[in-house]
C-alpha cells in the first residue's frame, strides 16, 4: 500500500510541476508578445506612415498642389507598394492635408520630429 501512495504522491507532483510549468510558460509568452510585438506594432505603423509621408509628396509634386491641398486615400493608394496600410495595433490613420504630416489614433504611433 506505501508503495502506492508514493506512486499516487509523484503523479501529483509531476502535475502540479506540468500545470506550473505550462502556466509560467503562457505568463512568458504573453509578456513576450507585450514587450516585444508591441514595439514590432509601433515601429510597423510609424513605417506605414513614413509610406504615407512620401505619397503625399510624390502626389503634391505631380499635381503641384500647395500646402493645405487634401489628398485623399485612393490617390495615395497609387503611389504605395501593395495595399492601402493599416496600423498592425488597430489604430485609425487620419492623412490629413499637404504640409500637415499623418497621424496614427493610437497614442505614440508618431513620426519622428
Amino acid at each position: 500500500m506505501k508503495t502506492w501512495m508514493r506512486i499516487n504522491q509523484a503523479k501529483r507532483i509531476l502535475v502540479i510541476l506540468c500545470v506550473t510549468i505550462a502556466v509560467g510558460g503562457l505568463g512568458a509568452k504573453v509578456l513576450y508578445d507585450s514587450v516585444v510585438h508591441g514595439n514590432d506594432a509601433k515601429n510597423a505603423c510609424i513605417n506605414n506612415l513614413v509610406w504615407i509621408v512620401g505619397s503625399k509628396r510624390i502626389v503634391a509634386e505631380e499635381h503641384g498642389l500647395k500646402s493645405g491641398a487634401v489628398v485623399d486615400q485612393q490617390e495615395l493608394e497609387k503611389y504605395m507598394t501593395g495595399e492601402w496600410r493599416s496600423c498592425p495595433a488597430g489604430g485609425t490613420y487620419t492623412i490629413n492635408p499637404i504640409g500637415k504630416d499623418p497621424t496614427c489614433s493610437i497614442s505614440g504611433h508618431t513620426l519622428p520630429k
